[in-house]
């Protein structure tokens, strides 16, 4: 059993081991072939891997060629190297410190962050007011039809409104012409016969 505690041990250190971190040893010296602003080599290994450019190594501006070197002290068979690059908390094709959403643009300034204008942005924008064009084009249409519906929808009212009053005009002028004739055939009626008044007015005339 101890010989097996022993071979496990080993194991788990050697695995350990393996995956050392060989750009944490004391021995580990970095340089660069240019500085930029007091950025030197040695923020590439001080344990911090965020991503703004104020903790980053980075070399001088302008420059044709620019190299990081990591002395280990020794040799080591390495397992993975990883870099990260300052990019102001930008997503790829994005760098900077003043890094923008580059619409429509591939290639953006490493330094400025400022998009390269190319062709792809022309056309881009160029599609981009027409769509506006069409789309004002399309508002005033809705509203102008908008308001036709408004207007003819009134003036539809206006002559129903109209045409409601004169058919109520006509019946109560129609129904006053009749109570008129009423009355006037009620008052023949009721009047006294000429008949009687020539009977009453010469009494001696039937004698005969």
């Amino acid at each position: 059993m101890g010989v097996l505690h022993l071979i496990a041990l080993s194991g788990l250190f050697r695995l350990v081991y393996c995956y050392e971190n060989l750009c944490r040893r004391p021995t580990t010296v970095l340089t660069q072939s240019s500085t930029y602003d007091k950025h030197e080599a040695d923020f590439a290994n001080d344990g911090d891997v965020t991503t703004v450019k104020r903790f980053c190594a980075s070399t001088d501006i302008k420059q044709t060629k620019a190299w990081l070197q990591a002395d280990l002290g020794e040799s080591f068979s390495i397992k993975i190297v990883k870099l990260y690059f300052a990019n102001d908390g930008c997503e790829v094709g994005r760098f900077g410190e003043n890094c923008k959403q580059c619409i429509g643009c591939h290639t953006c300034d490493i330094v400025s962050g400022e998009c390269v204008f190319t062709p792809i942005t022309k056309q881009q924008n160029v599609n981009e007011e027409k769509n506006f064009l069409l789309y004002l084009v399309i508002a005033v249409l809705c509203i102008s039809l908008t308001m036709n519906g408004l207007m003819l929808t009134c003036i539809l009212r206006q002559r129903t409104s109209r045409i409601r009053n004169a058919t109520q005009e006509i019946k109560r002028c129609a129904a006053q012409g009749i109570n008129n004739t009423i009355y006037q055939e009620l008052g023949q009626v009721s009047g006294s016969p000429q008949y009687d008044q020539l009977q009453i007015s010469s009494p001696g005339f039937m004698r005969r």
